[in-house]
């Protein structure tokens, strides 16, 4: 019976870990697109999880919620910090300020 319980749970983590690199890869892939659109530039090459919670949408149905930071340059000597919230591979919301300028 603790093997059992034991194979469920690492299944749940795995599970949990490639949601979260799916997550991860297209936050990155989006974030990459929205700064090449708005010309600036993505710095670091990165985005990063900076929060993660369960949200309810609509039906009732509980699903993990993201938001990644991300820094950006306008000039190309100043650095901002964007963000962007995610439902599994989702974007449901982008802030990134205006170019200067």
């Amino acid at each position: 019976m603790l093997e059992l319980f034991g194979l469920l749970a690492m299944g749940a983590f795995l599970r949990l870990w490639w949601a979260n690199r799916k997550a991860y890869e297209s936050a990155k892939r989006t974030c990459t697109t929205i700064c090449h659109r708005s010309n600036v530039e993505l710095l670091d090459d990165t985005v990063s999880l900076s929060k993660i919670k369960l949200a309810r949408q609509t039906g009732g149905r509980l699903v993990l919620q993201r938001v990644y930071a991300f820094d950006y340059s306008t000039l190309g000597h100043n650095r901002k910090t964007g963000f962007m919230m995610m439902t599994h591979t989702t974007v449901d919301y982008v802030r990134i300020e205006p170019e200067d300028e």
